[in-house]
């Protein structure tokens, strides 16, 4: 697994913050490092459950996935559009 990517994307989604004021309730949040090796994995697995093609639509539903499975959040598609966007630099930078 390639940790330069989990670091950035961990980055990204400490910025995002997608559980804002929640954020402080949360002991072993460590800067979101769990979800960002999940969403590198995820990304990564040759047999996914997730068959989508296109990268952009691919990406945008395991970050929506990993997180509100693991906080319990709804989020809007508008809402993961601008990080959803910055992983993707991340993970598919030539």
């Amino acid at each position: 697994m390639n940790l330069k990517h989990i670091k950035k994307i961990q980055k990204v989604l400490t910025k995002w913050n997608p559980l804002g004021d929640r954020a402080v309730q949360i002991t072993d949040l460590n800067n979101y490092e769990t979800e960002a090796t999940d969403i590198v994995f995820h990304c990564n697995i040759e047999i996914s459950p997730i068959k989508i093609k296109d990268p952009q639509k691919r990406v945008h539903v395991i970050v929506k996935d990993v997180l509100e499975g693991a906080f319990d959040l709804n989020l809007s598609d508008e809402e993961c559009e601008k990080p959803v966007k910055d992983i993707l630099k991340i993970l598919y930078k030539k």
